[in-house]
């Protein structure tokens, strides 16, 4: 055989190529540069920094930006603008009605909201360091039209540089909507004329503000309706064929009892004197500080009665006496959210059996005996563990089925996911779930003075 030689060949770049390349990026450097720049200079001309926000809801519940669902009986809007230099005099023209720039053909516009013949708009002047006071527009506040459509107008005195307007002004959905279309979208229209001290004027018109008008949530209150009817439904047939002993008239008493002390506990003691005072400091509310007692109760409730549905029960008896007695409007279609509060922690219940918040190591056990519960597997840290899960999976499922589900439905109300994630239903579930630890050896001891009466 023959040896061949490897060579290796070395190709050089090519230059035009090269050469286009680099023409190519100091083009988009010189565009990128040019963009900054022309910004900038547009940016000095309007003096003002300013954030649209429709719905507005101030903190700490702010609804869902650009959203609105339809039916809502009014949301309110909010122009905020902070001046970057002297002015004598703003005049704002608030679009009241907008323009639907989908589906076309439909002209789904808002409506003004009246009060004494008059648009319902405030305005509040907020100074350098923050503090904030209402601005009495009445002489200047009306409705005009312009472009077809209806402007609120309000003449507003001098600010100084540093300070801002709050104007807020309230607008009223369309009540209906066509099954056959997904949404509306509606496009605010917002014009600025600021007066400057040297007594020259520039008219600004803002970005218009777009928002959607959706559908309320009927199927996803349809289908977590059917869901937690199912789950509990089954959770009483594996009852019935064993898998754990019904709910005995002492059991229900006991769930009535327990019920009738919570709706106490939030309705008189809770809300007339401690939550008053406990939402004064940040994040109690977030942390369901306030739900101690109440989850104390919940987690006794289970201990003395240690079967799957307790949690289901007893909250719907609550929200049920609550409506009875007047704390809550009287809606059976409310009925089914106690049940999906409490659906996921009974099934946690059903897994443990009768060794629900004891340190017995048993899953998955039909209806068992004293004598077997007690021979089984001990570790203490267990029955901590169950009271975890049970406050957690409480807290997570209630704050995400009413915020996501059960307000958007019922009221119309949109919320920031964000807000209901991460401020609300993660934070509420962590304070239940540290409530029902602390609250296991309360309940023993209660369970144990019960016991010897």
């Amino acid at each position: 055989m023959g040896k061949f030689e490897a060579s290796t060949l070395v190709s050089r770049p090519d230059l035009r190529v090269t050469l286009i390349l680099l023409l190519i990026f100091a083009v988009a450097m010189m565009y990128t540069i040019y963009s900054l720049y022309a910004q900038e200079i547009n940016q000095e001309e309007i003096p003002i920094e300013y954030r649209i926000t429709a719905p507005y809801n101030p903190p700490p519940r702010p609804h869902r930006d650009g959203e609105v669902i339809v039916g809502r009986e009014y949301f309110t809007a909010r122009l905020y603008i902070v001046f970057d230099t002297n002015i004598t005099s703003l005049e704002v023209f608030l679009d009241a009605t907008g323009e639907c720039i989908y589906p076309e053909g439909y002209n789904a516009t808002f409506t003004p909201r009246i009060s004494k013949n008059r648009p319902r708009v405030s305005v509040y002047k907020v100074s350098v360091g923050g503090e904030s006071e209402e601005v009495n527009i009445t002489d200047s506040l009306s409705l005009i039209t312009e472009e077809n459509r209806l402007y609120v107008y309000a003449s507003l005195p001098g600010a100084s540089s540093g300070e801002a307007y709050d104007i807020l002004w309230q607008l009223i959905p369309p009540q209906e909507m066509p099954e056959n279309i997904d949404k509306y979208v509606v496009a605010l229209k917002i014009k600025l004329v600021i007066h400057f001290p040297d007594g020259h004027s520039e008219n600004i018109e803002l970005p218009p503000k777009i928002i959607n008008i959706v559908h309320p949530p009927i199927m996803n209150y349809i289908i977590i309706t059917a869901l937690v009817a199912a789950g509990f439904g089954l959770l009483l047939l594996s009852g019935y064929i064993g898998f754990f002993r019904m709910f005995s008239t002492t059991d229900l008493v006991v769930i009535a009892i327990i019920s009738a002390m919570q709706a106490i506990w939030v309705h008189v003691i809770g809300r007339l004197l401690v939550f008053p005072l406990l939402n004064r400091i940040p994040l109690t509310y977030n942390f369901a500080v306030g739900d101690f007692p109440y989850i104390l109760l919940l987690i006794l409730a289970v201990m003395l009665i240690r079967k799957p549905g307790t949690v289901s029960l007893t909250l719907f008896v609550y929200n049920l006496s609550s409506q009875i007695m007047g704390f809550y409007s009287f809606n059976p279609a409310w009925w089914s959210y106690p049940l999906a509060e409490g659906i996921v922690p009974d099934l946690w219940i059903f897994i443990r059996g009768e060794a629900i918040l004891t340190d017995r190591i048993i899953f998955f056990k039909r209806a068992i005996s004293t004598e077997v519960l007690e021979a089984a597997p001990g570790w203490r840290p267990i029955k901590y563990v169950d009271g975890f899960i049970i406050g957690f999976t409480r807290g997570f499922t209630m704050q995400y089925a009413l915020l996501a589900i059960f307000l958007p439905y019922f009221y119309r109300i949109s919320y920031s996911f964000g807000y209901v994630f991460w401020w609300m239903v993660i934070p509420w579930a962590i304070g239940n779930s540290i409530e029902a630890v602390i609250s296991i050896p309360i309940a023993e001891d209660i369970r144990k003075s019960a016991a010897a009466i």
